[in-house]
């Protein structure tokens, strides 16, 4: 109900549908806005880097076949300029040497399966780090083209992404 005055005169109109339907599309629109926009630190709990782009996060949902993963990390990307596919010369994967014990699938991955990537290093640092995976376009770089947590992911998951985003 709204509080009208019109020549001297209150009076109170009720709202049409059409007021009621525009402020829910409003307040649906804001709220989509705010959870699209990806909150900094959700990301990166969900492992996801502010430079991640969302073509990336149609090769993890083909590779992984993991449907929260995915929705997650589309929360968090965005739209690159030219969306190219890319195949990286050299990961990383660092890891806190102290906590890798708590993420079973990872340090699974570590111990039987990593050798079989001959362009993976490993990092094992003295911080108590999460398990992340930095790739580089060319071997030489000094910094990464991208960064992806990986504290969530199965062993399995690990390689198909590797397989996939590695040159071979």
């Amino acid at each position: 109900m709204a509080l009208h005055a019109n020549k001297g005169k209150i009076y109170f109109r009720t709202p049409s549908s059409f007021h009621i339907y525009l402020i829910f599309f409003t307040l649906a629109l804001a709220a989509h806005t705010i959870t699209s926009s990806g909150d900094t630190s959700q990301c990166l709990d969900w492992g996801f880097t502010e430079n991640l782009e969302c073509p990336t996060c149609d090769k993890i949902g083909v590779v992984l076949h993991d449907e929260e993963i995915t929705r997650n990390c589309e929360e968090c990307c965005k739209v690159p300029e030219v969306a190219a596919e890319i195949k990286y010369d050299k990961a990383v994967l660092e890891v806190g040497r102290s906590v890798l014990p708590l993420f079973p699938e990872v340090e699974g991955f570590y111990k039987n399966r990593r050798k079989q990537f001959s362009k993976l290093q490993t990092k094992l640092t003295r911080l108590a780090m999460r398990p992340v995976i930095h790739l580089y376009r060319d071997k030489h770089d000094e910094e990464p083209a991208e960064s992806m947590g990986v504290s969530r992911w199965k062993e399995d998951s690990i390689v198909e992404f590797l397989d996939e985003k590695l040159q071979a």
